[in-house]
């Protein structure tokens, strides 16, 4: 986020059609790390093998300066996927 903002995040969606073909699912990971304070979090951790829909009802605010990461691990396959977000800046 850049400096004097913040982003309410509402949805975070991860999507993949080669991984139920091998029968092995995905882990995802949302990783927050703020440069100024230092504070690193794992703000959601899921496996999931096809579709992962996580819809927030209080958003999760990102203060300033946060760096965040959609982070989606598949294991020893080649895996084509997408990933969306939603939110408020």
């Amino acid at each position: 986020m850049p400096r004097g903002y913040q982003f309410a995040l509402l949805r975070i969606s991860a999507f993949c059609a080669s991984a139920a073909l091998n029968n092995r699912t995905l882990a995802f990971q949302n990783v927050a790390r703020n440069t100024k304070t230092g504070v690193i979090l794992r703000v959601a951790q899921v496996e999931f093998l096809e579709q992962m829909i996580i819809d927030r009802q209080i958003p999760f605010v990102y203060d300033e300066c946060t760096d965040i990461e959609f982070q989606l691990k598949g294991w020893n396959i080649f895996v084509r996927e997408s990933r969306q977000t939603g939110g408020t800046l």
